[in-house]
């Protein structure tokens, strides 16, 4: 725990006390890593921090944006995209990257569509595709979802290029490479 000049938002799960059970979420200048459990706190019950997010309008204003894009292009698109909540959850993940690292998967694990945005923009290296696969599918059965890993990585690769565009470089070098020059 440190204390930034920044605000962030926590969201805190009491785990004791008379308010075992109950969430809540507060902004507050201490740096909180996602999993601490504060098992003494001076004058209350004990609590595990379950979310940390930075509080920032203007990222709400842009996630709110990209959600809504996204739900136009369902209109449009043949393919299956995850409903409104994994969209949202998958922007979010994406967003709150802003020092250009990758996201933080253990608390937002459906922020994998980052890699497949990346993978996007890249040569094309199939490793990256296997991993998102192999981590939709610890997703699916963590969460209890009604579809399958392979349903759920689908759904995450046709985010992945709505929110590009539909611009792939990596599947146009891979067209060219194995002699499909027109794939569109």
């Amino acid at each position: 725990m440190t204390i930034t000049t920044k605000n962030e938002l926590v969201t805190r799960q009491f785990v004791g006390g008379t308010l075992k059970g109950q969430v809540h979420t507060e902004v507050t200048s201490v740096r909180w890593t996602v999993g601490t459990v504060v098992s003494n706190p001076v004058g209350g019950s004990p609590y595990k921090i379950i979310s940390v997010g930075v509080d920032d309008p203007a990222a709400d204003g842009r996630l709110d944006g990209m959600c809504e894009l996204v739900e136009k292009a369902r209109d449009l698109i043949d393919e299956p995209l995850p409903d409104s909540a994994i969209v949202r959850e998958c922007i979010d993940g994406v967003l709150n990257t802003r020092n250009g690292s990758a996201p933080n998967f253990d608390a937002k694990p459906l922020a994998n569509v980052f890699y497949l945005l990346d993978w996007h923009t890249s040569g094309g290296y199939l490793g990256t595709l296997l991993n998102c696969q192999f981590k939709c599918r610890s997703i699916v059965k963590a969460r209890g979802l009604d579809i399958t890993g392979a349903e759920l990585y689908a759904m995450l690769e046709t985010l992945a290029i709505v929110l590009r565009g539909g611009n792939s470089p990596a599947v146009d070098r891979w067209a060219r490479a194995l002699g499909h020059a027109n794939i569109g």
